[in-house]
């Protein structure tokens, strides 16, 4: 079951650069921010690209991402998954934590996690049957989880070309 915690509306909204009340415009793009142009090029070349938590943010312990900039990366993924070089390619989503949990509650997380991010790809027009799911907790980290920063490095979703 894909969880929607991200309403269309809302993604329109921030489509369309109106932002939802109480956000402002420097809530926006993190400098790990990803335009379509550079996740297309990215994908095509390395046949994958990591969102890391500050290009898309989730609160803590949900699945429910945080802040606008987060919708924005998102409107600029589904713009990419169309571009000509990508729009008749597949795709897995794949979710990763941080070690702070038990291995088994962040294996679940990341799943769900991931089933978001596919749920509200698909309200942005991806069809659900060009994008697969998969969690791996914590077992794959791309950084030591040794401290704070590097633990939120962890906490991220691939996305790789099948």
């Amino acid at each position: 079951m894909k969880i929607k915690a991200i309403t269309l509306a809302t993604l329109m909204a921030v489509a369309s650069l109106q932002l939802p009340a109480g956000v402002t415009a420097e809530d926006g793009k993190s400098s790990s921010f990803k335009t379509a142009d550079e996740i297309t090029k990215q994908i095509v070349v390395e046949g994958r690209i990591a969102f890391e938590e500050q290009s898309l943010p989730f609160k803590f312990d949900s699945t429910e991402l945080a802040g606008a900039g987060a919708y924005r990366q998102l409107v600029e993924i589904s713009k990419a998954l169309e571009s000509p070089e990508l729009k008749d390619a597949r795709f897995m989503l794949v979710g990763h934590t941080c070690n702070l949990g038990s291995e088994a509650y962040n294996l679940k997380l990341s799943k769900r996690r991931a089933n978001a991010i596919a749920a509200a790809l698909e309200e942005l027009g991806i069809s659900e049957t060009r994008l697969v799911v998969d969690g791996l907790g914590e077992t794959e980290p791309a950084f030591p989880n040794n401290s704070d920063s590097n633990r939120a490095k962890n906490r991220r979703v691939e996305l790789k070309k099948l």
